[in-house]
């Protein structure tokens, strides 16, 4: 039975999320196989009924995942509802989580959702920050783009949006960093400018990632668990971090935000995060300290600890293609792997 304090937060999660009326249209087609968009009959299904069909249907939060991204397949706007199913699956996983830890507390909110009494300041220091910027007004125009899905030139229209709540609505609508990296990406290569703006949105990226770093940070009690799982792992499995040195013919990974980018041309984060939780740890399982950890780490994170175990590209190729074979979804796994693998490789020489 499902915990119904635990539903109920759901319910209100989903139903004040900015892309409330995509979440319901995904849920009702994946519980229906049916796709809707009459405002009428979507009224008559209730999300906690979605909920409960969609959990009491899939055993493991991969099965729920692998079916939200087989009907996102069949659709035409597949960008934009790929980023509704991971909203969909990062708060049905807390029904998974319970039933593993019943004793614990252990769901971690979204990493957007910056509570602090200085967070108008950051929102406001961002802004500013943007806008003494020296591409200002281009950067404006794509956070607008993203916000707002259409494209303004006109000067007066610009000078009407207010940056701050504009960076305000962009960090709701985007609980993740690689969620935000994901909707950059997508806009981004609908211009016909895109090798500039792809820059334009890096530079938005790195102002905004204090807002999901600040956040994390607030929550010491779950860095120190995950540092204690990590080094569980580590120890179990003989994980043996290679330096990073012209012995190992590796070069330094210094733009993250083009990696992330390549990665998500090719497959969406959540598989590509699986697959490498499940190459640097173990097989990923679906537990909730599994799903408490995976939550815990970005791409970035979980791409340059890979990297680092593999002083090759032929070691780091065989790792990622011998484990997405052994786990789940071993079709979309060794897509992931190929993405990942080619990403990487113009980082090793020789």
């Amino acid at each position: 039975m499902l915990g119904l304090l635990t539903a109920d937060k759901i319910v209100q999660e989903l139903e004040a999320h900015p892309n409330a009326s995509r979440i319901k249209k995904l849920m009702v087609y994946a519980c229906q196989n049916s796709w809707e968009n009459d405002p009428n009959i979507l009224h008559n299904y209730r999300l906690a009924d979605l909920i409960q069909k969609l959990r009491s249907s899939h055993s493991t939060i991969e099965e729920l995942a692998a079916t939200l991204h087989r009907q996102v397949q069949t659709l035409n706007r597949q960008a934009e509802y790929l980023l509704v199913s991971e909203i969909v699956i990062n708060q049905l996983g807390q029904l998974y989580q319970e039933l593993e830890e019943v004793t614990q507390v252990v769901f971690i909110k979204p990493e957007n959702l910056v509570t602090t009494s200085n967070t108008l300041s950051v929102f406001d220091d961002i802004a500013k920050e943007i806008e003494q910027d020296s591409h200002g007004i281009r950067m404006k125009k794509l956070i607008i783009y993203v916000c707002k899905n259409r494209w303004e030139n006109d000067q007066n229209i610009l000078d009407k949006f207010n940056l701050c709540e504009l960076i305000r609505e962009i960090n709701q609508a985007n609980p993740t960093l690689d969620e935000l990296s994901a909707a950059f990406a997508k806009q981004v290569q609908t211009l016909n400018r895109h090798v500039e703006y792809t820059v334009v949105a890096q530079t938005i990226i790195s102002k905004l990632e204090k807002l999901y770093r600040d956040s994390g940070e607030s929550t010491g009690i779950k860095i120190n668990k995950q540092a204690e799982y990590n080094q569980s792992l580590a120890s179990r499995q003989d994980i043996k971090h290679q330096p990073i040195s012209e012995g190992n013919q590796i070069k330094q990974i210094d733009d993250r935000f083009e990696v992330r980018m390549e990665i998500m041309k090719y497959t969406n984060p959540l598989r590509a995060k699986l697959l490498l939780f499940s190459v640097i740890y173990h097989p990923f399982k679906g537990r909730g300290q599994d799903w408490t950890i995976l939550r815990s780490e970005t791409l970035d994170d979980l791409v340059l600890k890979l990297f680092s175990t593999c002083p090759t590209f032929p070691e780091l190729e065989s790792k990622l293609y011998h484990t997405a074979k052994g786990i789940a979804n071993p079709d979309e796994s060794t897509q992931a792997a190929s993405a990942i693998a080619r990403s990487l490789k113009p980082f090793y020489t020789g």
